[in-house]
């Protein structure tokens, strides 16, 4: 299972103020309870987290890359990104 998958949950913005609390992770890369519980549902085929995750098989992984090829552009601006991690 992949669910390092682009979308609303896991490309969020994190907080920028030290006061504010994500809703599903402790930091950029530690997901929280919320986020595990939602996974768990979704791995027994409950609750409502469609899109959550994705079974990789040796059938669909070239797809699969290319999907997530073409999302991360939707929620990653690269030179946005740049300039602020690069300073470029």
């Amino acid at each position: 299972m992949d669910f390092g998958l682009y979308n609303e949950i896991t490309a969020q913005e994190l907080p920028k103020n030290a006061d504010q609390v994500s809703p599903y992770y402790w930091e950029a890369s530690h997901y929280n309870a919320k986020l595990g519980d939602m996974m768990l549902e979704f791995l027994a085929g409950q609750g409502e987290h469609a899109g959550l995750g994705v079974e990789i098989t040796s059938k669909n992984i070239d797809a699969h890359i290319e999907n997530q090829k073409s999302l991360r552009a939707k929620f990653i601006d690269k030179r946005e990104y740049r300039r602020e991690v690069l300073g470029e």
